[in-house]
């Protein structure tokens, strides 16, 4: 985990997305989904992206991530 974040604060998404995903692999958790989304985000794979997020939302069950994913999958949906 500690890996991908740092990939993704130093602008290597490409390689978070693979740390991701193997985590993932091994045992899915909102926050792996989470990252995984901002990276693919961040390339500007949009679907990839609001696919991620909404996995992330399903596995946290948190109102407050909800309501952000929420958002956030709106805005990438008006990129289309």
């Amino acid at each position: 985990m500690s890996l991908g974040t740092f990939a993704i604060k130093s602008g290597q998404f490409d390689k978070a997305i693979t740390r991701f995903n193997n985590i993932i692999a091994i045992k899915p958790t909102p926050d792996a989904y989470f990252y995984l989304a901002t990276a693919y985000e961040s390339l500007g794979k949009n679907e990839d992206a609001i696919d991620a997020y909404l996995k992330s939302k399903k596995l946290a069950a948190n109102p407050k991530l909800s309501k952000f994913i929420d958002d956030k999958v709106l805005e990438l949906k008006s990129k289309k």
